[in-house]
């Protein structure tokens, strides 16, 4: 009730999911990742009424019927994947508004010497995790653009933050943390 219906989902559409309903095998928010996972693997899916059996016949004949997702360009590995779908975050890094535009300006090349996070990018870091861990990448409003996989641990991320990273360029601050293969862009 009061629910307003989407024909074509896009990722960055504000979709506000309510209360789990008793009829159904889990919430909105499971189906919507799972269409998500689903496109973004490069077919479309599609969300509709399974209380009507028929709604499937009419998906497969192209019927305006539920919310379509249609297949996305991403991400590119196996690996890329794993870091958007299955890796469980340990922690949080915050980038920097030159490092967020770099990053998606060139996700659909990712080109090494530009598809990268330095550490001089790294404006916050929430979490204890080693190198080598999962990370969330949040844009300057905190919102989840991505996620990486550092090669620097939260201690030295925190302790290059603290002294003003930002301030000039050096050899320590310039250090990639995470290469192309490492990072997915979903937002």
């Amino acid at each position: 009730p009061g629910a307003e219906r989407i024909k074509v989902y896009t990722a960055d559409r504000e979709v506000v999911i309510g209360e789990k309903s008793t009829m159904g095998r889990g919430g909105m928010g499971s189906k919507i990742y799972a269409a998500r996972v689903a496109a973004q693997g490069g077919v479309n899916c599609a969300i509709a009424n399974g209380i009507d059996v028929r709604n499937i016949s009419r998906v497969f004949r192209g019927e305006d019927i539920g919310t379509l997702f249609p297949p996305e360009d991403f991400p590119s590995s196996k690996h890329q994947h794993w870091l958007a779908f299955s890796a469980q975050p340990s922690g949080v890094v915050g980038l920097s508004q030159d490092a967020v535009k770099r990053l998606r300006d060139h996700k659909h090349d990712q080109e090494e010497d530009v598809f990268n996070i330095r550490l001089i990018d790294i404006t916050k870091c929430d979490g204890q995790f080693p190198a080598k861990s999962t990370v969330s990448i949040l844009d300057q409003l905190g919102k989840e653009i991505g996620r990486a996989q550092l090669q620097a641990n939260s201690q030295e991320i925190q302790e290059t933050i603290a002294v003003g990273n930002a301030k000039e360029i050096s050899f320590h601050n310039s250090r990639l943390v995470a290469k192309a293969a490492d990072i997915v862009i979903m937002h």
